[in-house]
């Protein structure tokens, strides 16, 4: 694995664990059993072409901001790099 692509999976298990760690989201990406996996999760996001990682990844970021906005710009930035 290349440093690009452990940077990009990350970036991506950082953005999924902000997700799950939101009180209001009750849809949970990664299970209470599966918390020690949250990296392959979030390499599964990126591999997933069916719907477009980028696509799936800015609904989780839509759904952060629900919870606190002013942390879009942060959220944003973290997904431009990933794409």
């Amino acid at each position: 694995m290349t440093r690009l692509e452990d940077l990009l999976h990350s970036l991506t298990t950082f953005l999924v664990r902000f997700h799950d760690s939101q009180p209001k989201i009750l849809s949970k990406l990664v299970s209470e059993s599966e918390q020690n996996n949250t990296r392959s999760i979030a390499i599964k996001i990126l591999g997933d072409t069916s719907e477009g990682n980028g696509t799936r990844l800015k609904q989780i970021v839509k759904l952060c901001n629900t919870v606190y906005p002013e942390r879009t710009p942060l959220l944003n930035f973290i997904l431009n790099q990933i794409n």
